[in-house]
């Protein structure tokens, strides 16, 4: 596996500027159990990982009647499980 820079911004803005600075050359992460198993086959040699687990503004499992159910890219599949919302108005999801 060959060196990645490794940035991991706090903040959806910062992210966003981050990713546009990198032109495509960076790859989002969370957790990394997918990307770092192709990056030590050599599949994958990005050379910025962007770590997003930090992003607290990403998770979330929100309702309203106008726009519906909404997941952030960080709920885990645990907490749409557990989702009161989820499995009163979504129980196949759940």
């Amino acid at each position: 596996m060959k060196d990645f820079s490794y940035p991991t911004p706090k903040t959806i803005k910062e992210a966003v500027s981050l990713l546009a600075e990198l032109k495509g050359e960076g790859k989002i992460m969370c957790g990394g159990q997918s990307i770092l198993v192709l990056m030590k086959q050599n599949m994958l040699t990005p050379e910025y990982t962007v770590d997003i687990e930090g992003i607290s503004e990403l998770d979330y499992i929100k309702y309203s009647e106008k726009e519906g159910l909404r997941i952030g890219a960080l709920a885990t599949h645990r907490a749409v499980e557990k989702s009161a919302v989820v499995r009163d108005k979504y129980p196949v999801l759940a």
